[in-house]
């Protein structure tokens, strides 16, 4: 790959910074929240009984991969692995879409240092393990569009059902991929990529069914108006780039999301790498919108998937403005650089400095190897009894603060 042959190596430094940051945020343990918890709880039954519970009865709320990773490898490691792999694979994506050196690193600094990529790896949730699965399917998709290969054709089908079964949000991509296979090689391609992808998730749901007689994902549709979802995703993808003072200007927020949405729709039909990252957006976006399935105050972890793709296609459409013809707009571009990158780091260190000195809920420490008494703790915070100190510790933060406002 030519992000191999041609390594950046301004990169180097960006990842190390990030990983900085997760070593010095997680030495005094995770971030914990109710599903986080309930994955620990799954993982600690499974690895004792073989099975998927949760207080309240079978796990079926969610999907069963990270809890089945979580039985058996130290939530440190785990997200000090993937950590490591989704610099690296945020790297080889960045370097197949931007062309110009010095805005690759841009777009690497933007998306390996915004405070949604640390949160996903401070908090013990499954978006980011989720993203190292969505990166690679997209790599691979854009290699065999180089050159179609039956191999990475079955690793795709792999990997997607990895991704489904991290998080039942996969079957969207799935799907769009599907549409992708058919636009660019044939309708069968994209129904054998469609349906064995989905056996995964299929095979869990069926589990699932024969278990409660309703699917407990119809509880996350409509979970709010489709204005206060549309608005939701509008914020939280225009506050990666500027931020947003005053909740009086909600209009323009939603004014700025559909103008930057339309303007690299059009600006990228044409290029294949570009176009496959803004589909897989676009697709994305318009799905969990019309479906409304995010709630108040966590719109940044359903938004995060494709955070990155909107990053780099950002930077993307600010580094092909012809510097001789527009001359103006270049050095607007430069200005636009600079405001948006510090602003960035500064939302970054706030969070961060906040997340260490006021941890959110509770922390998950990782003294002991594993889960050893995390039943009773779960037990005993459900019961509003005193945890265990050094396993759970409660904070004053808000369930649904995660993020400061700006």
């Amino acid at each position: 790959m030519q992000a191999i042959k041609k390594f950046n190596f301004w990169a180097l430094p960006i990842a190390a910074f990030s990983v900085v940051i997760w070593i010095w945020l997680t030495q005094n343990g995770f971030g914990l929240t109710a599903d986080a918890k309930a994955y620990l709880y799954a993982a600690e039954s499974f690895g004792k009984q073989g099975e998927f519970l949760t207080p309240q009865g079978y796990y079926t709320h969610w999907t069963p991969l990270f809890p089945f990773l979580l039985s058996f490898v130290p939530v440190k490691v785990l997200f000090g692995i993937t950590l490591l792999l989704n610099l690296c694979l945020l790297y080889l994506l960045v370097y197949q879409v931007i062309q110009r050196c010095f805005w690759q690193t841009i777009a690497y600094l933007h998306a390996a240092l915004s405070t949604i990529f640390v949160m996903v790896h401070f908090f013990v949730w499954s978006e980011a393990l989720f993203l190292a699965f969505l990166l690679a399917i997209v790599i691979l998709f854009l290699q065999m569009l180089e050159k179609e290969n039956t191999k990475i054709f079955y690793a795709l089908i792999l990997i997607s059902n990895l991704l489904c079964l991290q998080r039942m949000a996969g079957i969207f991509f799935v799907i769009a991929l599907a549409l992708l296979f058919a636009y660019y090689f044939s309708w069968e391609k994209a129904f054998v990529y469609l349906v064995l992808s989905s056996l995964g998730l299929g095979l869990w749901l069926m589990r699932n069914s024969f278990l409660q007689n309703k699917p407990d994902f119809v509880e996350n549709i409509w979970a709010v108006s489709m204005y206060d979802s549309f608005m939701g995703y509008a914020e939280s993808f225009i506050k990666i780039i500027f931020p947003i003072f005053d909740n009086r200007l909600v209009w323009l927020t939603g004014f700025m999301f559909v103008y930057f949405t339309l303007s690299l729709g059009l600006s990228f039909a044409k290029e294949q790498p570009s176009f496959v990252l803004f589909f897989l957006f676009f697709f994305y976006v318009s799905v969990m919108i019309a479906l409304s399935m995010n709630i108040p105050h966590e719109s940044d972890r359903y938004a995060f998937p494709v955070m990155s793709f909107f990053q780099i296609l950002f930077w993307k459409k600010l580094s092909d403005l012809d510097e001789k013809r527009y001359k103006l707009q270049s050095k607007f571009k430069y200005f636009v650089m600079v405001v948006v990158i510090i602003y960035n780091l500064f939302r970054t260190y706030s969070n961060v400095q906040r997340w260490y000195y006021s941890p959110p809920l509770e922390m998950y420490r990782t003294i002991l190897h594993k889960f050893l008494h995390i039943r009773q703790a779960y037990f005993a915070n459900y019961a509003h009894a005193e945890p265990k100190t050094w396993h759970f510790q409660p904070s004053v933060s808000s369930s649904q603060d995660f993020l400061d406002k700006y």
